[in-house]
């Protein structure tokens, strides 16, 4: 399977339909821990991994049918090498891709490894756009995401505005940005997701 989303893939405001979530308290996770053991002890090779073993293709295009595992595209791998590759790790990294390339689904798949698999306990990792409309869009990839594979819902409780990991008290949030020198940019510290 090719990669994340081609040039030909739908708009990724197909998946800005809210889905219901029930109100009220939530269950704690019932599903086993994930078994992150297994993956790369570090690094891109690390982040890959995550990606193509848990995240699912919420929506299918041509050669990308839906709820198959991603498989990552060679330039998106370089990508993130190129981000989780050095010592130390960027605080911060800016991707330029033209549209319709799948930016928003390599963003949410980042954030969930953030979420999930980066090892650092009561994360925050904060989904930030120059507008809510592509941070909602980013939010709702991650939420079906987490709904397409058994074992991220086993372990995530999923609210209508955030992701919570139970075991690393970590949450997942979109939040929108309101100018260049936002609290919200600023807040977004290692552990984010930062869409503009």
């Amino acid at each position: 399977m090719d990669a994340v989303c081609g040039p030909r893939a739908r708009s990724a405001a197909h998946y800005t339909a809210e889905v219901a979530v029930r109100a009220g308290p939530k269950a704690a996770p019932s599903g086993r821990p994930l078994h992150l053991q297994s993956l790369p002890p570090a690094g891109g090779d690390r982040v890959i991994a995550f990606i193509e073993r848990y995240c699912r293709l919420p929506k299918g295009g041509k050669g990308n049918p839906a709820e198959q595992p991603i498989r990552l595209r060679d330039w998106q791998q370089a990508i993130i090498r190129g981000l989780y590759d050095r010592d130390p790790r960027p605080r911060q990294g800016l991707i330029s891709v033209a549209r319709k390339n799948g930016k928003s689904l390599l963003a949410a798949c980042l954030g969930l490894y953030h979420l999930l698999a980066d090892g650092e306990r009561s994360a925050e990792v904060i989904i930030v756009s120059v507008d809510e409309r592509t941070a909602k869009v980013i939010f709702n990839l991650c939420r079906r995401m987490v709904e397409l594979d058994r074992r991220l819902s086993g372990v995530l409780q999923v609210y209508a505005d955030r992701l919570y990991h139970l075991a690393s008290d970590s949450v997942l949030e979109p939040c929108r940005a309101s100018g260049h020198g936002s609290r919200a940019a600023t807040r977004a510290a290692p552990s984010a997701t930062r869409c503009t």
